[in-house]
């Protein structure tokens, strides 16, 4: 895909940088593979969700500012979508096909963006190196677009906030990213979209720690 040059989003690196600070020490981030990310060039970056704290790991895991899709639910809070929106996040409705939120993901690899994407569509949380199951879209967007994907294997946020306790907890958070993956087809379909899929989460599941 054609790049364009893009102007550096302040906002968006003075919070990365001050959440990294924050990770690091509440959480003692742990973050490998930063080398597999091409330095330019678009890419869909695929990761396992157990946690609120997902995107924000990721985006601190990463020199490249990242695009994320967030559910619309989020974007109907009037300060917190000015700020989402200024991380460079845009809006998916997870109840129906969204064609605007794929017409925009569209749109930013095409300006060779790195866009993060959560397969399984919402936080789940299904046991140690498990995911739920995930959506087609994702597998959908990277064939369409001829864009490689890169996994990401999150581990430790499920403990953020065991489930049946309120207060948070502070384990120590791994990342993982895992090396590029290109799809040589030229036009998806129900079998290629199953196939991609699967392999979406096989390679997420295989960097789990």
């Amino acid at each position: 895909m054609s790049e364009v040059k893009l102007r550096p989003n302040l906002t968006y690196c003075i919070s990365a940088m001050f959440l990294l600070i924050v990770f690091k020490i509440f959480y003692r981030l742990s973050v490998t593979g930063q080398d597999n990310i091409p330095e330019t060039g678009s890419a869909i970056l695929v990761a396992n969700h157990t946690s609120f704290l997902d995107p924000p790991m990721v985006a601190v895991s990463c020199k490249r500012h990242i695009s994320f899709m967030g559910k619309a639910e989020l974007f109907k809070v009037p300060i917190l979508s000015t700020l989402l929106r200024s991380f460079e996040t845009f809006p998916v409705n997870r109840n129906k096909v969204d064609l605007k939120a794929f017409r925009t993901a569209f749109g930013r690899l095409k300006q060779g963006r790195l866009l993060g994407v959560f397969p399984e569509g919402t936080r789940r949380r299904v046991g140690p190196k498990k995911m739920g199951s995930l959506e087609p879209g994702t597998a959908y967007l990277i064939l369409k677009s001829g864009t490689p994907m890169i996994p990401v294997g999150i581990s430790g946020t499920d403990k953020v906030i065991p489930t049946g306790k309120r207060l948070p907890r502070f384990p120590k958070v791994t990342v993982v990213i895992g090396k590029p993956v290109h799809f040589n087809i030229e036009k998806p379909s129900q079998e290629n979209i199953s196939e991609v899929t699967g392999r979406i989460e096989k390679d997420i599941v295989s960097l789990l720690v």
